[in-house]
């Protein structure tokens, strides 16, 4: 995550200030490569994705430069991810259930019916069970909605038990 400065503060205080750079025009600044010891520089500038960018014009990995500059000091959220980075693994504490819960909480948020509708069969899902009876009648209470309504947008629901 970026820092909360915008990101032209936050090129300012994280590079402009500390770093040995020069500013080479059209927002672009430029230092000597601290990874290769080659001629080309490495540039930064003010991104609009990211508040950092960053090119090597010797070639260097871009992993590379980025762990320097995160050693520097600039939070790694600032910064352009580099191209050569491995992708992020999805977490392995959600099992395949969490999954399938997401998936039919998203379906039924986005899925067809009016705005309430929806709202009352995500919530259903997030019960584990279609109410009915007494537990109708609380729900109802507690969303300020007609007992009747309940059962119209959860209908679907039962039908499929």
């Amino acid at each position: 995550m970026a820092c909360l400065l915008s990101a032209a503060e936050c090129f300012a205080k994280h590079v402009a200030a500390c770093l040995p750079v020069a500013e080479r025009g059209q927002g672009w600044w430029s230092m000597s490569c601290p990874i290769g010891r080659h001629g080309p520089p490495l540039r930064l500038h003010v991104g609009d994705r990211v508040h950092i960018t960053y090119a090597d014009l010797g070639k260097c990995p871009e992993s590379e430069i980025y762990k320097w500059l995160i050693g520097k000091g600039i939070p790694a959220g600032c910064l352009k991810k580099p191209k050569d980075w491995p992708a992020a693994e999805r977490s392995r504490q959600f099992g395949t259930e969490d999954g399938q819960l997401a998936d039919a909480v998203l379906a039924e948020a986005f899925g067809e019916g009016t705005t309430t509708e929806r709202l009352i069969r995500v919530v259903v899902l997030a019960l584990g069970e279609v109410p009915e009876g007494p537990m109708c009648d609380v729900l109802a209470d507690r969303l300020g909605l007609k007992r009747r309504i309940i059962y119209q947008a959860t209908a679907e629901m039962r039908r499929k038990r």
